[in-house]
C-alpha cells in the first residue's frame, strides 16, 4: 500500500479542495493509507467528506498564527508519517511542504499548480522567485491544472520539455448534466419566477473572487426581473452583503453556503459568471460548463477554460459584462468536455499513475 500526504491550505468548501475530494472518490483508494494536511482547521462538512472515504485529516497550526510550530509540526508529520509520496497543493507556497519532505527523504514528491496570476508588486515577485527555485529544486514530478498555471509556476524549460503533468480539473460529467425537475424545485424554493434570468456565483468570499464587481453588475441591470445566487463563505462575505444592502437589493440576492448538491444549482441558473482577480483552471468553471448554461470569465483565467460555444471571456469592464447579461439557450455540453478531457474516470488513472511512479 502506497501511504500518501497531501498538503493543502485549508479544508473549507473551495476548488482545490473539491477537485481533491473528486479525484479520491473515483480512485480505488483501497490501494493507497491517505493523510490529509491542512494548515488550518477545516469546514466540519468537508471534514466528513473526506472521512467517508477513508482518509485521515492532520490539522496544523497555520503559519500566520506561529510560523515556528507551524514549520515544526509539519517536519514532524513528515517526517513520522512513513509516506511514499507528498502531493503539495500549495502552488506557490509549495516550497516548504516540498524542502522538507526532500529532507525526510520522501521519494515521490509532487507540485501541484493551481492558479496563475501576474505579480506586479517587485517584494512578491522576489517572494516567488525564491519559492519557485526551491520547488524546481525539490520537486521531481512537476504538475499543473492548465497550461497557464503550469508556466506562472515552472519554468518555460520545464514546460517546453514536457516536465509538467497536465491533470485536469475533471468532474462526474453524468452528475452535472442539466436537470428540469432540480430547476423547477430550486427555484420553486426561493421565489424565482420562469422568466427571471439568475445570475449565479460560486466561490470563497475573498479579493480573487471579486464577488463585489457581481453587486455592481446588479445595480447597473437595475432590472426586477435578475435575481442573484451567490454560494460560498469567506472573510469578505459580510462586506458583499453591506453592499447589497447598501444598494437596497436585498430581495434579488439570495446567499447560500455548505451546498453539497451544487450541481442541482447550476440547473437553477441562467448564467454564471466568474470575475476573479486571477485563476488558473478554475473547477467551478468546468461545472457550470457541464450543465450547459451560459459562463462569463475574467480574461484572467486559463484560456483553455473556454469549451463550449456559449461561454465568453472579458475583461473587468463592467459594461462589456451586464450587456451580456441575457440568457442563452442552454447547450448539450457532456461530449465536448470529455473530448477536452474533462472525464474524471479518465483523468484519475493518469493521478494513479503519477502516485504509482517509482513504486514497487
Amino acid at each position: 500500500m502506497i501511504k500518501i500526504a497531501e498538503i493543502v491550505c485549508g479544508l473549507q468548501n473551495g476548488g482545490v479542495e473539491s477537485m481533491l475530494y473528486n479525484y479520491l472518490y473515483n480512485m480505488d483508494i483501497s490501494n493507497y493509507d491517505i493523510d490529509i494536511i491542512t494548515y488550518d482547521k477545516s469546514n466540519e462538512i468537508t471534514k466528513q467528506k473526506f472521512e467517508s472515504i477513508g482518509c485521515k485529516i492532520i490539522e496544523i497550526t497555520p503559519k500566520r498564527k506561529n510560523f515556528i510550530k507551524s514549520l515544526n509540526e509539519l517536519y514532524q508529520c513528515l517526517k513520522n508519517g512513513k509516506y511514499d509520496v507528498i502531493h503539495s497543493h500549495m502552488s506557490i507556497n509549495n516550497s516548504i511542504p516540498l524542502f522538507l519532505a526532500k529532507m525526510v527523504k520522501i521519494p515521490n514528491r509532487i507540485s501541484h499548480s493551481h492558479q496563475s496570476k501576474k505579480i506586479k508588486n517587485i517584494l512578491k515577485i522576489v517572494y516567488e522567485k525564491i519559492n519557485k527555485f526551491i520547488i524546481k529544486r525539490c520537486a521531481n514530478q512537476y504538475v499543473a491544472c492548465g497550461e497557464e498555471a503550469a508556466r506562472y509556476l515552472y519554468s518555460n524549460k520545464l514546460c517546453n520539455d514536457k516536465k509538467v503533468i497536465i491533470l485536469k480539473n475533471a468532474i462526474d460529467l453524468e452528475k452535472y448534466k442539466f436537470n428540469a425537475d432540480s430547476r423547477a424545485k430550486i427555484r420553486r424554493q426561493y421565489g424565482i419566477k420562469n422568466d427571471d434570468i439568475l445570475l449565479g456565483h460560486v466561490g470563497r468570499f475573498t479579493y480573487q473572487k471579486n464577488q463585489i464587481f457581481l453587486i455592481e453588475i446588479l445595480k447597473k441591470l437595475n432590472n426586477s426581473n435578475y435575481k442573484m445566487i451567490l454560494i460560498g463563505d469567506g472573510e469578505l462575505k459580510q462586506k458583499i452583503i453591506e453592499k447589497v444592502n447598501e444598494y437596497n437589493l436585498n430581495g434579488a440576492v439570495i446567499f447560500l453556503e455548505n451546498i453539497t448538491n451544487i450541481y442541482d444549482y447550476f440547473s437553477a441558473m441562467d448564467i454564471f459568471l466568474l470575475p476573479s482577480y486571477f485563476e488558473g483552471l478554475p473547477l467551478v468553471g468546468i461545472e457550470a460548463q457541464a450543465n450547459g448554461i451560459k459562463c462569463l470569465f475574467s480574461s484572467t483565467i486559463d484560456r483553455s477554460l473556454k469549451i463550449n460555444t456559449n461561454v465568453k471571456i472579458f475583461d473587468l469592464d463592467i459594461e462589456k459584462w451586464v450587456n451580456e447579461c441575457e440568457k442563452e439557450q442552454r447547450i448539450e455540453s457532456e461530449k465536448n468536455l470529455r473530448d477536452n478531457g474533462y472525464d474524471i474516470k479518465q483523468q484519475v488513472i493518469k493521478l494513479c499513475s503519477i502516485y504509482n511512479k517509482g513504486m514497487k
